[in-house]
């Protein structure tokens, strides 16, 4: 394990974390430790050391902890939320509650592919209009991905979909207030939220985005909420509150607030960026799309795309994981707290220490990857054109969600959203480069202002829909 508490400080002011953390990653190997501001950092370098610290059984439960943020003690009403918290008794019942949420409404993916169908007429007959012309096709993705997590929450349509801007506010201000030069100054100047200037105007719109969101997914479906009739997660909740072992959640209602609104932030942001990521991917490689169209072409045909079709559709499949490697929404994630001295080999961990998933840079070590920022999805398919096994290594190479028991619970929901999109879209549509603007490209290195945020997004970035053909509904 390489120490480079001592030079932290003195590393250039423009260079990203990421990029320093990379630097590191080849000068020490699997693990870099560092000291910032008080707080000892150690970044896992590898899948290995990853999976070792955070899911074998010798370690994960001594590095469940999570420690709160800026944007969560403001927007998650101070570690109410089950994200940002301790691995204690209430982070576990609100982390099944997820899970069986899920799974209540409408029987879980089911109800999710009768959802998204919904929402994908709606959105191609909304396409239909720009069709050969260059498009803001980001937008109508962003919100189509907010319509469906609203359904799903609300149990209903919206009555008007601008109303997920408000959604998109929340999540955007939310990501922004979690950059480090936000997060980190305020966590230890506080009194800067109060000041006029930067830091209080994005704790000002946080707070304002965040009465807006809270609206839509609890206050808004609690008035109309009949009991023992749920209409979507939200009612499930209320339900809930009435039942023996959820007390809490009805004497403070806040459990309930930051449960639905965390539940929407994290469920969108990371599926906002697969989705643009990968759409922005095929415009820039029209190569892809062509496999993927000659894919959905002999599966699907004209019908309705379906989840059980995922499994025939390998090079669809190894498109998403190239994707995820790509795009790597989160580089920098876990933020795990060990909560005792731990040894691993000959390496002592202090207690306290936060562990960091240096995920952008083993998705991207060249050591590992042939061309690392190139759209290949061939990587995930072996001679015979199939998607490798899980236990392959390149498969295992990939850690977009995390490990062990803080990983994403929604990682199978993740994908289920990005592969309906990429067979709705492509079986109607060749999505190719725009005729009056320049083409963005798929680099994701990109430090455009709209990319930044704990959660990296893509670039905003146009293109032209041309029509295939009509499905059969």
């Amino acid at each position: 394990m390489g120490d480079d508490s001592s030079n932290y400080s003195k590393q250039p002011r423009l260079l990203p974390c990421t990029e320093l953390a990379a630097e590191w990653a080849k000068k020490y190997g699997p693990m870099t430790y560092i000291s910032h501001m008080g707080q000892r950092m150690l970044f896992l370098n590898t899948t290995d050391i990853t999976r070792r610290l955070l899911a074998s059984e010798d370690y994960k439960l001594l590095v469940a902890d999570r420690a709160g943020s800026t944007p969560t003690k403001i927007g998650s009403y101070n570690g109410k939320d089950w994200v940002f918290t301790s691995y204690d008794t209430a982070m576990r019942k609100k982390r099944r509650m997820f899970h069986s949420a899920i799974g209540h409404y409408g029987d879980g993916i089911e109800k999710f592919e009768n959802v998204v169908s919904g929402e994908m007429d709606r959105l191609l007959t909304e396409l239909e209009q720009f069709e050969n012309e260059d498009v803001d096709l980001w937008k109508y993705l962003a919100r189509s991905l907010k319509i469906i997590i609203y359904i799903l929450t609300v149990g209903e349509q919206p009555d008007d979909i601008t109303k997920m801007d408000i959604l998109e506010e929340y999540d955007i201000a939310f990501n922004k207030l979690w950059l480090p030069e936000y997060d980190t100054v305020l966590s230890i100047f506080p009194f800067l939220a109060k000041f006029p200037g930067k830091f209080k105007n994005a704790v000002d719109r946080l707070l304002t985005a965040k009465a807006g969101a809270e609206e839509l997914v609890y206050f808004a479906p609690k008035r109309t909420w009949i009991p023992g009739k749920p209409r979507g997660i939200a009612d499930y909740v209320f339900d809930l509150q009435n039942k023996p072992g959820y007390e809490y959640m009805k004497d403070d209602p806040e459990h309930a607030i930051a449960f639905l609104t965390t539940l929407f932030w994290a469920a969108h942001l990371t599926s906002r960026a697969s989705v643009l990521g990968v759409f922005l991917c095929l415009i820039n490689y029209p190569e892809v799309a062509k496999k993927l169209h000659q894919e959905i072409d002999q599966v699907i045909g004209d019908r309705r795309p379906k989840l059980e079709d995922k499994p025939n559709m390998p090079y669809t499949e190894a498109t998403i994981f190239e994707a995820l490697r790509l795009i790597t929404q989160v580089p920098l994630g876990g933020l795990r707290i060990v909560s005792q001295d731990i040894q691993v080999d000959d390496v002592t961990i202090p207690k306290g220490t936060m562990l960091l998933i240096n995920s952008w840079y083993f998705h991207h070590n060249e050591e590992i990857w042939e061309d690392p920022w190139a759209f290949k999805p061939e990587r995930f398919l072996n001679d015979q054109g199939q998607l490798l096994p899980a236990d392959h290594p390149v498969r295992k190479n990939v850690l977009p969600f995390g490990a062990g028991t803080r990983s994403c619970p929604g990682e199978i929901f993740a994908k289920s959203r990005v592969f309906m999109f990429l067979t709705n879209i492509l079986q109607k549509y060749d999505v190719i480069p725009p005729a009056n603007e320049k083409l963005v490209p798929a680099d994701f290195r990109s430090n455009h202002d709209a990319v930044k945020g704990f959660i990296r997004q893509v670039q905003p970035f146009k293109c032209r829909l041309q029509r295939r053909h009509a499905r059969i509904k």
